[in-house]
């Protein structure tokens, strides 16, 4: 059976909102920052995602799940901070806000194997159609690196012991923003997105410590979204200082 998304994205955002009534009945429960993530993606039209994959779909069978749907979960892992299928299948089923974000009813996600048949029909679909573009930004989780002690230090009266600490996030560390001229503490993402379509869909997002050039997480980027995919993808589109990274000859200037 073909997805059918009736209503098309304000469904999605009345569903939104019923289901954080249900589950969220008091507002304040939620911490600042997560109402930035969910008035982000209450903006986020994915209905082209169903446009996109509708034909890479079978007539016949089980009614299938929504491809934006499928596809939300994935956008929202960067900001959930959730590396796996396996854990983002697993979240849907644990925590009621990233299945509501995502489009799904508490109680009722996708299996891992439906994540693993949605990236083929993505990817499928990108083999013979999609022109990539890519580019990083700086994604900032916090002013200073999140740490504890795990020792005694501090009630024996010694305030700057050389202790081992517990760091929340190990993978972060400072980098550079040369659009803002200043450093920031976080992750450095790369996005893919496909740029025929009409508002840039994402495609494949990868964060990176901080530190890591734009030109290492475009290669990083490249291969993993490569190993996954057919070899057919035509056209990638790149900033210039990438393209001269790609094609400077070995040891030249």
């Amino acid at each position: 059976m073909l997805p059918v998304n009736s209503g098309g994205h304000a469904a999605c955002q009345n569903f939104l909102i019923e289901n954080l009534r249900i589950y969220y009945p008091e507002p304040s429960s939620i911490p600042p920052s997560t109402w930035d993530i969910i008035e982000r993606f209450w903006t986020l039209d994915l209905t082209y995602t169903d446009e996109l994959l509708r034909n890479k779909y079978s007539v016949f069978g089980p009614k299938p799940r929504t491809p934006s749907c499928m596809h939300r979960p994935y956008l929202l892992s960067i900001d959930f901070k959730v590396d796996s299928i396996t854990d983002r299948a697993a979240q849907l089923k644990l925590n009621p806000l990233y299945a509501i974000l995502s489009g799904f009813e508490f109680g009722n996600p996708p299996g891992v194997g439906t994540f693993y048949d949605f990236f083929d029909r993505l990817r499928d679909f990108g083999s013979a159609n999609l022109s990539i573009a890519g580019d990083g930004t700086p994604f900032v989780t916090s002013a200073r690196e999140r740490r504890r002690r795990v020792c005694d230090c501090a009630d024996n009266g010694i305030a700057d012991c050389g202790c081992d600490r517990h760091f929340s996030q190990p993978d972060c560390d400072i980098g550079w923003d040369s659009s803002r001229d200043c450093f920031y503490h976080g992750y450095s993402l790369y996005m893919m997105v496909d740029a025929s379509s009409e508002s840039d869909l994402p495609v494949f997002p990868l964060l990176n410590p901080a530190s890591k050039h734009n030109s290492l997480g475009f290669l990083e980027a490249c291969f993993r979204m490569k190993s996954g995919a057919s070899k057919k993808n035509t056209k990638m589109t790149l900033p210039l200082a990438k393209t001269e990274f790609l094609f400077a000859k070995p040891g030249g200037k």
